[in-house]
């Protein structure tokens, strides 16, 4: 066990970036934030996601918020906005504004406008062929501040994540709209495991993520939902969907949690 433990650390030491490559991807992020500042004044530019967090790898694109002061929820407010379609709206013009903006960049281009929760603008800089996605939320703080705090907690999280991510990817379980789980809920879900089953500080890095997938593999996605702070499991109410505004409502309302995505049938114990 002590061989798989090393291995599993080299793996995370091979497929985390080099420093060069995290020097490149930071100097692209303020050139092209840069370049979109320079001609928006009335948008804030802020990376997020994993290239913020440390959890990102070399085939991860690279995540850019934009604030819209007028269109921004207050602090602490949750749920879904009355004026959401107004605001989307909104969001979009400004989102095509952005593609306008690129298209005349030498250095980079746009691949396209993607339709979503919170829609995004898909980039790519043309020589390095590294991915960037422009999308409005105002949830990157939280995101950041939780996923560090985390990491100190557990010290074999991150390489437990590292292995795991690299498994749903394998079996192209990695991708949400599949019903699959990308990074963040992924993180999430490791992190409310070791929280249920009360994983110490100190356990082998190999058993966390043994300890994990035996817990995502027994997690019945169709009835039941997984809450983290406080760590515990709640049964889904018969009457809602995933896509329904009160089960949204629920959800959201949560302060961290992972989506349960029983809607597209992910059952990890199926052989």
């Amino acid at each position: 066990m002590a061989r798989l433990d090393h291995e599993m650390q080299c793996f995370e030491s091979w497929i985390s970036l080099r420093p060069w490559e995290v020097k490149l991807r930071s100097k692209l992020t303020a050139d092209l934030m840069g370049e979109l500042q320079d001609k928006m004044k009335d948008i804030a530019f802020k990376p997020f996601g994993s290239s913020v967090t440390g959890l990102d790898g070399p085939l991860s694109d690279i995540d850019i918020a934009i604030h819209v002061p007028s269109l921004q929820r207050a602090a602490g407010q949750r749920g879904f906005s009355p004026h959401r379609p107004e605001a989307l709206k909104a969001i979009e013009q400004k989102l095509k504004r952005i593609c306008d903006v690129v298209e005349d960049m030498a250095a980079f281009q746009v691949v396209k406008i993607v339709q979503a929760q919170f829609p995004l603008v898909r980039v790519v800089h043309k020589q390095s062929r590294i991915d960037f996605q422009i999308v409005s939320s105002n949830t990157e703080s939280l995101v950041a501040e939780k996923v560090k705090d985390y990491l100190e907690e557990y010290p074999n999280l991150k390489t437990t994540f590292m292995v795991a991510k690299e498994i749903l990817v394998s079996r192209n379980w990695h991708k949400p709209q599949y019903g699959g789980l990308s990074s963040y809920p992924l993180f999430m879900a490791i992190v409310g495991s070791f929280k249920m089953l009360q994983v110490s500080r100190d356990l082998a890095v190999h058993q966390c993520l043994l300890r994990f997938l035996n817990f995502l593999a027994n997690f019945n996605t169709a009835h039941m939902g997984l809450s983290i702070e406080p760590p515990a499991l709640y049964k889904k109410r018969k009457s809602q969907l995933l896509g329904s505004r009160e089960l949204k409502q629920d959800i959201r309302e949560d302060s961290v949690g992972i989506c349960p995505y029983a809607r597209y049938g992910l059952k990890l114990n199926q052989t």
